[in-house]
């Protein structure tokens, strides 16, 4: 029986990473490494919505054992870690911000902390860490249109403590990883959206989702409501199952590569205004969506409160997806008749 030892299994994206491991048929032993979920009912109930989204049994929470753990505590995380023996360990978990003031916090938890995960585990078969496709930065001024490529980036636009931390974590895991001779496998993310079929998401209100909840709470109510963002800006983003079915590919694999990047989004990515235009459809033109900070005052405070995410989530770039391709095969690609089922599925919520 595998062993896997996750953090940030009650999450959208590591509840439904461990769903979908749970329905493979293979036995399966899940680790649930969290420092405030002792008794894993938070992370057993988020996994139970997970599996019911992906069509499976919630009895399979079972497999799940939580154990008790603070990456930022050094000496006390060291001595957790030094007893647990994992086949593969997923870092999922991250501190996620974008004010300046909290860089230490981001740099202690992203970067410290987990490559801290990776050393003092006592055995590691292969260590995913989950990064961002922001790692990159938006793409502005002479970086528009470059290639990120699927390798520890040494030019980056540094946006936010998320991303900076995200990449120096990307370095460090890089380096401690072949000193050490374990496997490491970097997923740069994109920004994650509902089933491509069913729309299914837990209740995440962040990245493309801040937007649908902005749309949704006024439809019906104001004729436009402007986003301050770049229309002609692409959304890197991935369906939560077409996420799912790559780590399953990349996991199946029966030889990987000792250290690898792989940009994990959807192929055929949209434009800001295509995304935008097909929540207008799908809403029966309810509500119209315009670009620019807007003149009332509900626009003005969104785009203010929401003005880290506006930049952060567009970007100009393109992705290498290359060595994914080579990894896995076929990659699935961004259709339209997914966004719409991600939004009826949110707007009937």
């Amino acid at each position: 029986m595998k062993t896997i030892a996750v953090t940030g299994a009650s999450g959208f994206v590591g509840s439904a990473m461990i769903a979908s491991f749970l329905l493979d048929d293979a036995p399966l032993r899940v680790l649930s490494l969290a420092h405030d979920d002792l008794d894993g009912s938070r992370v057993r109930q988020a996994v139970a919505k997970a599996l019911a989204g992906f069509g499976g049994s919630p009895d399979r929470v079972a497999a799940i054992e939580p154990v008790a753990i603070d990456l930022t505590k050094a000496e006390e995380a060291a001595a957790v870690l030094a007893g647990i023996e994992a086949d593969e360990l997923w870092h999922v978990a991250a501190h996620m911000s974008y004010d300046p003031l909290r860089i230490a916090e981001a740099f202690a938890f992203n970067a410290v902390g987990t490559t801290r995960l990776m050393l003092a585990t006592g055995r590691v078969g292969r260590f995913y860490f989950v990064s961002t496709t922001g790692v990159a930065g938006p793409g502005d001024r002479d970086r528009v249109g470059q290639v990120i490529p699927e390798c520890p980036l040494v030019e980056f636009e540094a946006i936010n403590p998320y991303t900076v931390s995200k990449a120096m974590a990307e370095h460090m895991l890089w380096t401690a990883g072949a000193e050490r001779g374990i496997p490491l496998t970097v997923l740069r993310l994109g920004s994650v959206i509902g089933h491509s079929r069913t729309g299914w998401v837990n209740d995440t209100r962040y990245g493309y989702y801040s937007y649908l909840q902005a749309f949704k709470r006024f439809l019906g109510r104001e004729p436009v409501f402007s986003v301050d963002i770049d229309p002609d800006r692409t959304f890197p983003v991935i369906h939560i199952d077409h996420m799912a079915d790559l780590c399953h590919r990349l996991r199946a694999r029966t030889h990987p590569g000792d250290r690898e990047v792989f940009h994990i989004c959807d192929t055929s990515l949209m434009t800001v205004a295509e995304h935008f235009q097909v929540f207008e459809e799908v809403t029966g033109g309810r509500i119209k969506i315009a670009f620019g900070p807007g003149a009332k005052s509900f626009n003005q405070v969104f785009n203010k409160v929401n003005a880290d995410n506006n930049r952060f989530m567009g970007t100009r770039h393109s992705f290498d997806m290359t060595k994914l391709g080579e990894a896995v095969g076929e990659i699935p690609k961004l259709e339209r008749s997914g966004l719409e089922a991600v939004i009826t599925a949110y707007v009937n919520s």
